[in-house]
């Protein structure tokens, strides 16, 4: 599969959005990204939720890529699951929380007294 870097400029933060199976080459181009569009204010959030795969030696190459640089650590968020196997402890996670569907543990019935029954008859 391929592997792409999107950006976005969003209310001063950096979104890089990355899909595929990172290699080496891809972790130097993501990178060399980020120090070419950080404008030096706000948070670098890299989107981890398309990553298919990460293989042993991502994060170590990420981690070391990333301390050659002067991109600021504290600054650096990964989004998504992927960002845990990615970041290799180098870069802070965010999980967002699934979507609960509407009904989704609900405990009321239809015969519940607080629900109005629905007349399911035709006239």
């Amino acid at each position: 599969m391929n592997f792409s870097i999107q950006t976005e400029q969003r209310k001063g933060n950096l979104h890089l959005k990355i899909c595929g199976k990172p290699s080496a080459q891809h972790l130097s181009s993501l990178v060399k990204t980020m120090e070419q569009l950080y404008r030096g204010e706000g948070n670098i959030f890299i989107h981890t939720e398309q990553v298919t795969e990460v293989e042993e030696h991502c994060p170590t190459i990420l981690k070391s890529l990333m301390a050659e640089s002067e991109l600021p650590r504290k600054n650096i968020y990964m989004i998504g699951e992927k960002g845990f196997d990615l970041g290799g402890g180098y870069t802070k996670v965010i999980i967002k929380p699934r979507k609960k569907s509407r009904c989704n543990g609900c405990k009321k019935s239809r015969n519940s007294p607080e629900l109005p029954m629905v007349n399911s008859s035709r006239r």
